[in-house]
């Protein structure tokens, strides 16, 4: 949008008129008038000053003028965003949607985007002066919802003038079981009585953060983790796993909870059924130090029950 604008007069008489002019919505700093007439064919004249959007001008007798300039809206006119259509999307597939704001200002003014309303883990990122990308990947536990988008885009102006737009996401109910799988890590394949160890057991896909994952040593539980992007992480204290109850399978147990809500996902844990696990023996070489080797074995595998569970010997 360019702002120039032109007014054009017209004075049948034959007598000079003094005409007043008043802009509304908009305003200019000069005009520049073009005379027409007997002897003139548009022919420029000196600029005219704008002083709180009005100027006047003597218009010559039998003559056209015509004044041309350019627009300055000074922030009156409210910026707009573009529809966005409902959205339809499957849990754990990312939705993107970019948002468009239009600024008639003349010059246009600087526009800043904010999601005022929207699903926890969902994000607006600034693409550009005029546009934003809204960008979301609902989790299993927010299948079966809709859920309200509002973007609001707000320009510069004093006052500051905004425009809001809504849309709705629908996210599809998951069907059956969503089948996850869990590795479990330790910090080291050598141990040391008094030693601490970090455990670090992964689910993919990632369930809800916040859910958690049982640490058990023996078949007893030693510690639980919060999940964050389907990572739990568990240190155990230096004496924690004492000589005496070596060796320990330790098995991180992820057991969602159940949802019972058909079609949604149902997890339910089976402690007859694992996934294969990986053992850890942890024998004595030295007297205060052990070393490690690797040992594989296989088990029933399931979509219920998850862990890995590696054999630890402390000596």
């Amino acid at each position: 949008m360019s702002g120039n604008f032109a007014i054009v007069v017209a004075n049948t008489n034959t007598i000079a008129t003094n005409q007043s002019f008043y802009f509304t919505n908009f305003t200019a700093t000069t005009v520049t008038p073009w005379i027409t007439s007997s002897n003139l064919s548009l022919a420029a004249q000196s600029p005219v000053a704008v002083n709180n959007s009005t100027f006047s001008y003597v218009i010559p007798g039998m003559s056209m003028v015509t004044f041309v300039g350019k627009a300055l809206t000074n922030g009156v006119v409210v910026p707009a965003l573009l529809p966005v259509a409902d959205q339809t999307i499957n849990p754990g597939a990312n939705l993107l949607v970019t948002n468009v704001a239009t600024d008639a200002n003349v010059p246009p003014l600087t526009l800043a985007f904010t999601l005022l309303n929207g699903p926890a883990n969902a994000t607006l990122t600034t693409l550009d002066g005029t546009s934003a990308l809204f960008s979301w990947t609902p989790l299993q536990s927010q299948a079966d919802t809709t859920n309200l988008v509002t973007v609001v885009v707000t320009d510069n102006s004093t006052p500051s003038q905004s425009a809001t737009n809504s849309f709705h996401v629908v996210v599809n109910p998951s069907t059956g079981i969503i089948s996850t799988v869990t590795a479990l890590n330790a910090s080291t394949a050598t141990s040391v009585y008094g030693a601490s160890v970090t455990f670090t057991a992964t689910i993919s896909p990632a369930p809800t953060n916040g859910e958690t994952v049982v640490f058990k040593a023996a078949g007893s539980a030693f510690g639980t983790s919060a999940l964050s992007d389907g990572v739990a992480t568990l240190t155990t204290a230096g004496t924690e796993l004492g000589v005496g109850g070596s060796p320990y399978a330790v098995t991180a147990v992820y057991a969602a909870t159940a949802i019972t809500r058909t079609p949604r996902p149902r997890h339910c844990r089976n402690p007859s059924q694992q996934l294969p696990s990986q053992s850890l023996r942890v024998l004595q070489s030295t007297p205060g130090h052990t070393t490690a080797r690797l040992q594989q074995r296989s088990a029933r595998t399931t979509s219920a029950y998850w862990g890995l569970s590696p054999l630890m010997r402390i000596a």
